[in-house]
């Protein structure tokens, strides 16, 4: 996935999580697009976003 199509995919999802009461700071949106890219793996974004 290119980097603007994981931020468009992030973009679908973000009046999602705005109506279930979740946000996203900048540097937990900037590990989900690395992550929707498999540029890191899941336990990566995880461990990165403490």
């Amino acid at each position: 996935m290119t980097d603007a199509q994981a931020r468009a995919e992030y973009e679908r999802l973000a009046p999602i999580m705005a109506i279930e009461g979740r946000s996203m700071d900048e540097h937990r949106k900037e590990l989900l697009i690395q992550l929707l890219q498999e540029n890191i793996s899941f336990v990566d974004a995880h461990t990165r976003s403490k």
